[in-house]
């Protein structure tokens, strides 16, 4: 420059920490000097009114005095801020359990309760969450019928699945009754007796057993079964008799007969003709263990 001088430009934020570094070395270095001065004099003082045995007594407490200071000077001038313990772990937490809770509130809001649906919910719920491989309630009855179908071999009268409504059996009218009756055959109450037997021994709580008669559009009219009203419902009726006789409990049993007004399939094609393989799949007893919401108050257990 002109005047042969030479200016350095200087950020005003580093030349504060400069100032502030330099001021605590100064600081530092007072504190330091002023200790020592006054520890010659305090051991010199000690030592001419005490001798040796108070020099070394005024010694340790000095020790122990200056350790004091030196903590406080660096926590005076100590910058960093202590570390609290973090608890996001229970924000996390806290939305699981209400997801968990606004889904099974969601679930027993449905008004028409899907068995099928719950228990697949609540399969994947212990082996995804939980991490465990559970059959349900209605799993289980579900398998324990189709080991009783396997053992008497008649696959094609007869299927067990998982409904909406729960566990259901379907019986083709043909392997329980003869054409125009509702007596149960004598060669199939040995296989309705090991089902009654599976009913009884079912741990579910709260259960129901409804039996539903269903028949094809071919009219009947005799003295015992005026129309297919009347022959339908005597045919589920029977089947709960036959439960009752063999120790199921009555409070949970229903009958429904619903003549032909349920057809699986088209009695007849467009043409108004009648088509046998439909009637005979319509011609059917169905039977479903479901959840029991509506037992009475004082029904057992």
């Amino acid at each position: 420059m002109a005047d042969g001088k030479k200016y350095f430009r200087v950020e005003k934020g580093m030349l504060q920490r400069l100032i502030k570094e330099r001021a605590d070395k100064i600081v530092d270095e007072r504190i330091q000097s002023e200790t020592e001065r006054l520890h010659r004099e305090l051991e010199s003082e000690r030592e001419r009114l005490f001798g040796e045995k108070g020099k070394r007594r005024g010694r340790r407490e000095e020790l122990e005095r200056a350790v004091d200071r030196e903590s406080a000077i660096y926590r005076k001038h100590s910058r960093a801020p202590k570390p609290e313990e973090s608890e996001d772990w229970f924000v996390t937490y806290s939305d699981i359990i209400t997801l968990l809770l606004t889904l099974f509130v969601v679930i027993f809001a449905w008004s028409d309760f899907d068995q099928e649906r719950f228990e697949t919910v609540k399969q994947s719920i212990n082996k995804d969450l939980l991490k465990k491989e559970e059959n349900t309630s209605f799993m289980r009855l579900q398998n324990d019928l189709q080991r009783v179908f396997n053992d008497y071999n008649i696959r094609k009268e007869v299927t067990v699945s998982m409904a909406p409504r729960g566990v259901e059996i379907e019986f083709a009218s043909s392997s329980l009754y003869d054409a125009g009756s509702a007596d149960i055959k004598g060669a199939t109450t040995a296989l309705l007796a090991d089902i009654r037997e599976t009913i009884r021994e079912f741990d579910y709580e709260d259960y129901l057993v409804e039996v539903e008669g269903h028949t094809d559009d071919v009219p009947i009219s005799t003295d015992r079964y005026p129309s297919n009203w009347e022959l339908s419902s005597a045919r589920a009726a029977n089947i709960v008799k036959f439960f009752i006789a063999g120790g199921v409990d009555p409070e949970r049993l229903r009958v429904a007969g619903y003549a032909d007004v349920r057809p699986k399939y088209p009695n007849v094609n467009d043409a108004g003709e009648p088509i046998p393989a439909n009637r005979a799949a319509n011609r059917r007893v169905v039977i479903y263990i479901k959840r029991g919401d509506n037992l009475p108050p004082d029904a057992p257990y």
